[in-house]
């Protein structure tokens, strides 16, 4: 048998006041909203001893950014500036190319580097291209004993000479200050005014003797 106090039910003109929802979540986001503000606070307070982390820069655009400082870029804009034309992707393109390539290369090698990389490059643009390369300094011309006209980097490269191989073509570069000694002091004997100069030695590189010495 129950013997506990009757549960005593609420009288019909009172009642205990309930939040409503709309209430309820009104409160709640008001709280997250505070505490949220606490917590970027907290990350912002000079007192955590937390520093602002940089943006990030992607690596292709730091390749971007190194490439643009290149004093042969520059150079070449500047000219383009001074000869009224304007500069095209295209023309960054050949320019790209020819500085990333690490020999003596040809028009057309040059021509068919560039077609790999975009081939709607015709091989006019290419070869005016060169040109305004070579009159800027850029790119140095010259000719190997075959018949077409060879290029190299121009800009910031010490003098050198080559050595020509009849047999495979190959092209050795060289520097002997003895016979820069020789040339200058040829050139003050015979009071002449040297503005540029080039040595070229044509023959058989090693690696096509010992072809030659293997086939006898």
């Amino acid at each position: 048998m129950w013997t506990g106090s009757p549960r005593r039910k609420p009288s019909a003109g009172c009642s205990t006041p309930s939040r409503s929802s709309s209430e309820s979540r009104s409160g709640d986001s008001a709280l997250w909203r505070a505490k949220g503000c606490d917590r970027i606070c907290a990350r912002r307070s000079p007192m955590t001893g937390s520093k602002t982390k940089a943006p990030r820069v992607s690596a292709s655009a730091a390749r971007t950014a190194a490439s643009e400082e290149r004093p042969e870029k520059r150079l070449f804009y500047e000219y383009l500036r001074r000869k009224g034309l304007k500069r095209t992707a295209q023309r960054d393109l050949i320019l790209e190319t020819f500085l990333e390539s690490e020999k003596h290369i040809t028009s057309e090698e040059l021509y068919r580097k560039v077609r790999e990389r975009d081939p709607t490059v015709g091989f006019t643009t290419v070869y005016r291209t060169l040109k305004l390369l070579t009159e800027c300094g850029i790119a140095r011309s010259m000719q190997l004993g075959d018949r077409y006209t060879h290029y190299e980097r121009g800009l910031d490269e010490q003098h050198h000479d080559h050595l020509i191989c009849i047999e495979c073509g190959g092209v050795t570069e060289f520097f002997s200050q003895q016979l820069e000694n020789i040339q200058a002091e040829v050139v003050r004997r015979h009071g002449f005014q040297m503005v540029d100069h080039s040595l070229r030695i044509w023959g058989i590189c090693r690696e096509c003797q010992r072809k030659r010495a293997s086939r006898r």
